[in-house]
């Protein structure tokens, strides 16, 4: 055997690596994005519960106010309808419609 050959050195052929399928992870979601998440909410609650609030109280007091009746004392007629109309008919005085137009006339006379 020959061994004043030279050899050639054999370069090791890289074997493909296969990527491993890692899991799918959701979004991780930061602390303070989810403090103002439960502030958000929180305040949303406390505002709702305010308006409730100051709704009942404004109702309660427009049925707790005593409703104050006036009597009104009423007004018996002395005389009969009939007659009370009769009376007011004859204070009118259409005698002489004439003279009421007197100033009337006058007045469109000096135009």
């Amino acid at each position: 055997m020959d061994n004043n050959k030279p050899t050639t050195p054999v370069t090791p052929v890289p074997q493909p690596v296969s990527p491993i399928a890692q899991p799918v992870q959701s979004p991780v979601v930061s602390g303070s994005h989810n403090k103002m998440i439960m502030w958000l909410v929180g305040g949303l609650i406390v505002g709702i519960l305010v308006i409730g609030g100051v709704y009942l109280l404004i109702s309660n007091k427009q049925t707790k106010q005593p409703q104050q009746i006036t009597n009104v004392p009423s007004q018996t007629p002395k005389a009969s309808p009939q007659e009370n109309l009769d009376q007011q008919l004859n204070v009118i005085d259409v005698a002489s419609p004439d003279l009421d137009f007197a100033s009337i006339d006058s007045d469109l006379q000096n135009l």
